[in-house]
């Protein structure tokens, strides 16, 4: 199916637009590294153990879904800006809430208010990029925006560990998190424009139910979400490296050097494909991008070579996110009139996807643990066969609005 020529057309916002977006999205994923480094740390400070500490991660996954649900109600109602100013600050009060918590309970407390923030930012960030960006120009921006999350994630964790050994865990949040959110809070108050949200489609109640019936009554639109569903449980990043240690008996070192360039890897695979959404189209690279990665999670876990079949998760890491990359920019214009609604229910999706993904994946670990090689090569050729329905999901189900007839 061949694509139409983007139109060109003006942009309604400033060049400061993305930049401003960007740092709002960078800051929000920005202490996303600091419970994965400092969980020991923690623990030892407030005298629990370490998987109590590790509950912060479900409180924060937990209190993500619940405010993506609550976003897709309150986008149809507020200003976009209001909501991400919102968001950002969020996110501002939970870095100062975190270095001055003198329990756990209140860690858990901020924690969950970072998440929701973290959540309102990505949500609406993408929003607003789909209602105030020219066609041309939302592909490259999109793009942009999923790098910033890896990207802080890379920065992140070089300059949380060197604040870290200098000040201690807590100074983290407020030496690099609290500062960008600060410059991320301005920059969305002064930049975006104050209306950014299209009219709603009725007045009071059924405006909600308007927008919902704009994402599911649509063929195409409940279709991407279903095949979002389908996609993010392929990604195997919570299985390969457990498998590389315990296969290859691979150092820490080597993790951190292995999971530094996965994230690079998925900067360079966000940047690259919101420049060749243009040209190529989104529906077309959502497909090849879940298809060749979902194919290429198969084989990993029967590699009997540590590099070859590192080589593979990478390129197996490149295009998953070529696709989540596409898909996130192809769902954008699947319902014009409802797009805070619609990117909310992708973040549901695409979330409970990755659930599924890690729960079959663990169960399927567990049941087969007489076997180490067996369990993780069912694990990939299970999630690899789930993608892979999920590519077909979109090609066959769903719809560009851009494309040729």
């Amino acid at each position: 199916m061949s694509e139409v020529s983007p139109v060109v057309e003006k942009s309604s916002v400033g060049r400061w637009f993305v930049p401003a977006l960007f740092i709002c999205f960078f800051a929000a994923t920005g202490d996303g590294p600091i419970l994965r480094l400092f969980s020991a740390s923690m623990a030892k400070d407030f005298n629990v153990q370490v998987g109590f500490v590790l509950q912060l991660s479900t409180v924060n996954n937990i209190a993500e879904v619940i405010i993506a649900l609550l976003v897709a109600f309150l986008a149809v109602r507020f200003s976009h800006k209001s909501l991400l100013l919102v968001g950002i600050g969020l996110v501002a009060v939970s870095t100062v809430g975190n270095f001055l918590a003198p329990t756990l309970g209140l860690t858990l407390f901020f924690f969950a208010m970072e998440g929701i923030g973290s959540v309102i930012v990505g949500i609406i960030g993408l929003t607003l990029i789909g209602e105030l960006l020219p066609l041309n120009k939302r592909g490259k921006a999109v793009g942009n925006m999923i790098a910033a999350g890896s990207a802080s994630a890379i920065i992140g964790t070089f300059a949380l560990g060197l604040i870290a050994n200098v000040a201690g865990w807590r100074s983290t949040f407020i030496l690099f998190v609290l500062p960008l959110a600060v410059v991320g809070l301005f920059l969305a108050f002064l930049i975006l424009p104050s209306q950014s949200h299209e009219k709603p489609l009725s007045i009071g109640s059924r405006a909600y139910l308007a927008s919902f019936k704009q994402v599911f009554l649509n063929k195409s639109a409940a279709s991407c979400l279903l095949g979002g569903f389908l996609m993010s449980t392929t990604g195997l990043a919570i299985f390969a490296t457990p498998y590389f240690i315990q296969k290859f008996l691979i150092s820490p070192w080597m993790v951190i050097v292995f999971n530094a360039i996965a994230a690079s890897v998925v900067v360079a695979a966000s940047i690259v494909t919101g420049q060749l959404i243009n040209r190529f189209g989104r529906k077309n690279l959502t497909v090849v991008g879940a298809l060749v990665g979902s194919i290429l999670a198969m084989p990993i876990f029967f590699i009997p070579n540590l590099w070859i079949g590192a080589a593979i998760n990478m390129a197996h890491v490149w295009f998953i996110w070529t696709g989540i990359t596409a898909f996130s920019s192809y769902v954008l214009e699947q319902a014009p009139k409802a797009r805070g609604t619609m990117m909310s229910m992708r973040n549901i999706f695409s979330g409970l996807g990755a659930a599924m993904g890690a729960a079959l994946g663990g169960a399927l670990l567990v049941l087969l643990s007489f076997d180490l090689a067996l369990s993780y090569q069912t694990v990939g050729l299970t999630l690899g066969a789930i993608g892979i329905a999920g590519s077909a999901v979109f090609y066959f189900l769903t719809k560009d609005p851009y494309s040729a007839r």
